[in-house]
Order: structure tokens, then sequence, then C-alpha cells
């Protein structure tokens, strides 16, 4: 079976001819080329989307976080100012309690009802601007928010976000230490909502993930709410893990990891608090219909290369069929010109035999048998003449110049010479022939 595919495929390339595999060659090779080079555009295409799409996703999200945090960031500052006033001037801690808790409603009530409230440490008392009273075992001083602050240098420092177990969102406290040295003022700060912008910016984009890093490596706000409250720094073997490394290997905004099989392009932003905004796209979720459209293409190229090689197929049996029409009709010709040479010729010998036998005739001094055999000779030869002129007609028939005449005759004369020319044959075959 594949012997006899093989002698097939021969043949038809055969029958082909070099030239037409030549051109075939070029014009797959041609369509192929074509094929290639839109299936690179549409590769390179589909990479700045990616690019552009991870790039406007992980600014966004910076931005919008920003604008929700520096309000915050500014309240903290505008309250210390007002409380280092207050403490410069001497006034006493009821007058400071007063004003957090006016300044803590009137925040809450024009700017963000998820408002926690001003609170803080002054003057070496707690001060509550919601009315909160803690427990006699809490102690301010020891609490992360007082700790951290007193530390650091920075105007306002962001205390180490935690995940409160009873809502499931990520708080932090925005704080600021005053010119006394030890009076500490704070904010508690929901995160719920850069989860929110988190999930609206990415979650509609397939193979897209956002993720909000504090600057010790804690998940503030995840696409996966599973993740959040994670600290990747603390991990290993994971997504986050890697992210990590890459992170603090000195990466720049915008690099590629590869984590069990799948490539993630990164985008990196930094935000208030030393916080990072990383946006994650998927490759192979963009490349994946990429490829099959270049598959589509290339199976679209061969079957135009089968198509056109039929076609050249199907021209060369055209163009064969045509020469060996042309060679049937220049063999006719030739053999219609040879039987016309040859009739004219036979013609003469012919006419000579059945003029000679006329003359004869006319001699009256021949016996009767000689004159009855003269007369078959003379039957004889017309009969040959007029085969000849019918091979003479067929030449004519076939180069379309027959022309038809009429002739009268005697018909007892036409059997008459039928009888001489047979009337011999049906005796050696003991038939009787009469024409009467």
């Amino acid at each position: 079976m594949e012997t006899n595919e093989r002698i097939r495929f021969r043949d038809i390339f055969r029958e082909m001819g070099t030239r037409n595999i030549i051109a075939s060659l070029l014009v797959f090779l041609l369509i192929f080329a074509a094929t290639m080079a839109g299936g690179w555009r549409l590769y390179q295409s589909t990479q700045e989307n990616i690019r552009l799409q991870g790039k406007m996703t992980a600014v966004q999200s910076a931005k919008e976080f920003d604008a929700y945090l520096l309000i915050r960031e500014n309240t903290v500052l505008l309250a210390g100012h007002v409380v280092d006033e207050m403490i410069r001037e001497g006034q006493p801690n009821s007058r400071i309690l007063e004003y957090l808790v006016n300044e803590s409603v009137s925040i809450k009530r024009s700017i963000d009802k998820d408002y926690t409230g001003l609170y803080g440490w002054i003057n070496r008392e707690y001060l509550d601007g919601i009315g909160w009273v803690p427990d006699p075992d809490y102690v301010p001083v020891e609490r992360p928010w007082y700790t951290e602050t007193i530390n650091d240098e920075s105007e306002i420092t962001y205390v180490k976000p935690y995940l409160d177990d009873q809502t499931k969102t990520v708080l932090t406290t925005m704080a600021r230490r005053l010119s006394d040295g030890e009076s500490v003022i704070a904010l508690d700060v929901t995160l719920g909502r850069i989860q929110e912008i988190t999930e609206d910016i990415t979650g509609n984009v397939r193979g897209s993930y956002g993720i909000v890093l504090d600057k010790d490596g804690q998940v503030i706000a995840h696409t996966e709410k599973s993740e959040l409250g994670k600290n990747y720094r603390e991990e290993t073997d994971t997504l986050g893990a890697l992210l990590i490394q890459t992170l603090d290997s000195g990466s720049d905004q915008e690099f590629e990891v590869n984590y069990h099989g799948q490539k993630y392009l990164v985008f990196r932003e930094r935000i208030e608090g030393d916080w990072q905004v990383l946006s994650l796209i998927n490759t192979q979720v963009f490349y994946r219909p990429l490829l099959l459209t270049i598959l589509l293409l290339a199976l679209f190229t061969l079957l135009e290369a089968l198509i056109f090689l039929a076609i050249l197929r199907n021209l060369s049996e055209k163009n064969q069929a045509l020469a060996s029409a042309e060679a049937a009709e220049k063999a006719s010709r030739a053999k219609s010109q040879f039987l016309s040479r040859m009739s004219h010729e036979i013609r003469t010998p012919i006419n000579a035999i059945i003029g000679l036998g006329s003359i004869a005739l006319r001699d009256e001094s021949i016996s009767p048998h000689t004159r009855e055999e003269l007369n078959k000779i003379g039957a004889s030869a017309r009969h040959l003449l007029s085969l000849v002129n019918d091979i003479l007609d067929m030449s004519r028939i076939e180069a379309g110049k027959l022309e038809l005449k009429e002739h009268r005759f005697v018909f007892r004369d036409l059997l008459e010479e039928v009888e001489i020319i047979i009337g011999g044959q049906c005796r050696e075959k003991n038939l009787r022939f009469t024409n009467r």
C-alpha cells in the first residue's frame, strides 16, 4: 500500500514537470513566509498588549492606593500638628481629648464612614477620639503602634499590618511621634478598600493578579483573598516567595518569573508606606489563543498549498490532454496526406490498365474468350479504382473537403461487374451467385 502511494506521488510529480514543481514550492514558501510574518506580528502585538495591560494595572492601582492612603496620612499629620501646638501651649488633656473627639466625628461624617477615629498616648495618658476605654491590662506604650513609631524617624509611621480574625480584613495603623519625643497620635486604617480596588482592577482581567505587599513582605491585598495576611518572606517554594526573592535581588520595575511551568510578567510600583504594588500576568493565558491562531494559519497555509498543487496538477493534465490531441491531429493529418498521395499514385497505373483494356477491346480480331477476359480485367480495374477513390474520399472527409455528386449508372452493369469480381471466389466456396 505504501509502495503504491509512493509510486502514485512519483507519477504525479513526473506529470507536473520540474517547472510546475518549482513554481509550487516557491508559492508555498511565499505563503508560509507570509503566514509566519503574520504570526510574528500577532505575537508582538500580544506581547505589547500584555505589557500595556500589566503596566496600566500597576500604575492605576498605585494611584488609587496612594489617593486612599494620603487622605489618612494628611489627617494624622494635621491632627499631630494641632496636638503639638496644644501641648506647647500647656492645654490640659481634656481639651486635647475634646479636639480628638470632634475631629474624629467630623472626619467620619465628611470623608469616610469606616473612619476609626484618632487616638494616642499624649502627656502620658491614653486618649481615644471615639471614647473606647481599654482593659486594665492594656498598656499603650507596649503596643506596636507606639513602640514602632517611637523607634521610627519617618514623619508618618506605617505600623505592621495584621489580619483581623473577625472582619477578615487587613488593618494597619498610621502614627506620628510628637515633638515632645514621647507622645504619639495614631489612626487605625482598614485596608478593605485596598482589597476592593485590587479586585476591581485585576479581578476581571483573565490571567491577571494584583498584590500589595508591605515593606516586610506581608500581603495587604491580593486578588485571591486566601492569600491575605501571609508573609511571603517566611514562605518557601511558593510563587510569593519567588516574588520576594526577585524583589530583594534588586529587580527592575518590570521582570519575569517562572513558577512550576508558568511564566509571569510582573510590574512593580511603590506607594506610600514603602509598600509595593505588583501586577502579575500569566503570559500563557494570553499566548494560548495566539498559538491556536498560528496553528490555524499554518493549517490554512497547508490547505492553500494543497489546493494550489491540485490546480497545477489539473492544469498539467489538461496540457497533456491538449498535447495528446494535437499529436493525434498531426498524426491524422499525416495519414490523410499519405493516403491522398498514395491514392493518386495508385490511380495512375490503374487508369493505364483500364485504358489499355479499352484499346484491346477495340480490336475486332480478338477471340470471344479473350474479349471476355479483357472485360473482366477492366471491371476489376474499375472496382479497384473505386476503392482507391473511396480512400481518397476518406481523406477528404477528414479534411472537410468531400463533395457529393449525382451520377447515373446502369444497375445491371453494376451487378455484372460484381459478378466478375466475386464470381470466382463464390465458385471456389461452392456458392452460387446470380444477378437475376
